[in-house]
């Protein structure tokens, strides 16, 4: 039903405030609402449900329809900018104007894997770890390092987050406000060269729900929603067997360091009427690469449900051939949230035209819905050339 926010009358709820006729005639001063609350809001002179609350909800859900219209990524937002706003000898500081695809691509050494980091850094904040030295604690502590984030919320149009390396401690700032946790309303989801190491302390479980940054219980419930375009197969959990030191013929469990059972993930693949199990230690990089991508677009559309979610695909894809980096951008294009991919170093002539300082995507039809963000100058040159 219609309703008045500012009422019909003088006299009625909430009356007209310090607006004119035509104001209150207006559809500014209008809101759709349910029946029960229709009617609600008009009840007891309109106490409980003043205008500032009421203007709150019709600027949330014009704000939401907009979104829905303009097929942004998700109806909770949009991360418009990456920057970093202080590096070390550096002058012109690399800033990153995304869209809803991204691919990301430069000359080389140009603060891209910095830009990356720092943006992941809102959500988890040791991808700024690199960046934090002891050396800087003495009083007064200023940021040797710092990067903002800047995004659009249904309840927010300009609001962002800056991250800071300040000695050896990492710190978070809101609109300048200081914040212990990372946004509520933001995730980003990112997997960095270190997090692929493999320590000997893990099992494959262990291992992927450390990439994920989730639980055990996640990790298992992101594996049964994974979209298997990118790395055909399936899943499976089970105990991990190895052969007995001194009889070759018997199995045993296998067991962590710390006496704990180990648990392998299997990707089970159909061969005709049979199924084949491959470990995830007996993956090829580009197939372990292609299953954790795969891991990490599942999580990305699950977040994606409850709040703004951008995710960045770097390091597990550096050794994709053509036919798997391009079947990637296929997969991402049909999610729901916001994506950043860098392009490998062996797939850049394959899909960018380099004219001077200037670059291109080729005309392709896997890059028709993706933007080409190109950092064409080196951090590196510049510092050699500037003092620090």
């Amino acid at each position: 039903m219609a309703c008045h926010i500012y009422s019909a009358s003088r006299d009625g709820p909430r009356g007209w405030g310090d607006k004119d006729e035509t104001f209150i005639g207006s559809s500014e001063n209008g809101l759709w609402c349910c029946a029960p609350h229709g009617g609600l809001i008009d009840k007891n002179s309109g106490e409980g449900y003043p205008v500032e609350v009421l203007f709150a909800w019709k600027a949330l859900a014009e704000a939401r329809v907009t979104k829905l219209l303009n097929d942004v990524p998700s109806p909770l937002g949009w991360v418009d900018t990456i920057e970093l706003t202080k590096f070390p000898g550096v002058s012109k500081q690399p800033k990153l104007k995304l869209w809803r695809f991204t691919l990301l691509a430069g000359v080389g050494q140009t603060g891209e894997t910095s830009l990356l980091e720092s943006a992941a850094s809102v959500s988890h904040s040791e991808y700024l770890n690199r960046f934090v030295s002891d050396k800087f604690d003495n009083p007064p502590m200023r940021p040797q390092f710092a990067a903002r984030v800047t995004y659009s919320t249904v309840d927010t149009v300009d609001k962002w987050v800056d991250v800071e390396a300040k000695g050896s401690f990492i710190v978070r700032k809101e609109k300048n406000q200081p914040c212990l946790l990372p946004p509520g309303d933001l995730e980003i989801v990112y997997c960095g060269n270190n997090d692929l190491r493999w320590f000997d302390h893990e099992d494959d479980l262990d291992y992927l729900a450390r990439i994920l940054k989730v639980d055990r219980s996640a990790l298992y419930a992101i594996a049964a929603v994974v979209d298997w375009r990118l790395c055909p197969g399936a899943i499976e959990f089970r105990q991990g067997v190895e052969t007995d030191d001194d009889d070759p013929d018997v199995q045993r469990s296998r067991r962590k360091p710390n006496g704990e059972r180990y648990i392998e993930a299997c990707i089970l693949r159909a061969f005709g009427t049979d199924t084949v199990s491959v470990t995830l230690g007996g993956l090829s990089t580009s197939e372990r690469g292609r299953l954790i991508v795969s891991l990490l677009i599942a999580k990305a559309r699950q977040i994606s449900e409850q709040r703004l979610t951008l995710l960045v695909v770097e390091d597990p894809i550096s050794n994709f051939d053509k036919g798997n980096f391009l079947r990637l951008l296929d997969v991402i294009k049909d999610q729901p949230f916001q994506a950043i991919v860098c392009i490998p170093q062996a797939r850049r002539s394959e899909v960018i035209e380099v004219v001077g300082d200037r670059a291109s995507l080729k005309a392709i039809e896997h890059l028709q819905p993706w933007r080409l963000c190109w950092l064409p100058e080196s951090l590196y040159e510049k510092r050699d050339r500037e003092p620090a």
